[in-house]
């Protein structure tokens, strides 16, 4: 009977440790510095037309409850095409879809 093997489990972890060193200047590179800054963009931009489109279906039929009304097809109005539109989108950027 032969023994089980054995897995070393420190190698992995050890082969991805970095000092405080490498971080420093991975932290203040330009690359990095610019990876920031893009992202800062896009969160900024994502966080206002989420808000932006969250919000409008509340104002919109409160304000257009005409314009909301109108058919996109069949029995369909605006206003449901807009309350399925948001329940896909949050799907999607969930990962659900």
């Amino acid at each position: 009977m032969s023994a089980a093997p054995v897995i070393n489990l420190t190698t992995n972890a050890e082969r991805y440790q970095a000092s405080q060193t490498e971080w420093d200047r991975v932290a203040f590179s330009q690359e990095f510095k610019n990876l920031m800054a893009t992202k800062k963009m896009f969160t900024i931009t994502a966080f206002v037309f989420f808000i932006v489109y969250y919000f409008a279906l509340p104002i919109l039929v409160g304000y257009a409850p005409h314009f909301m009304a109108s058919k996109v097809f069949g029995v369909v109005n605006l206003d449901y095409f807009f309350a399925v539109s948001q329940f896909l989108w949050r799907g999607r950027l969930h990962g659900f879809m």
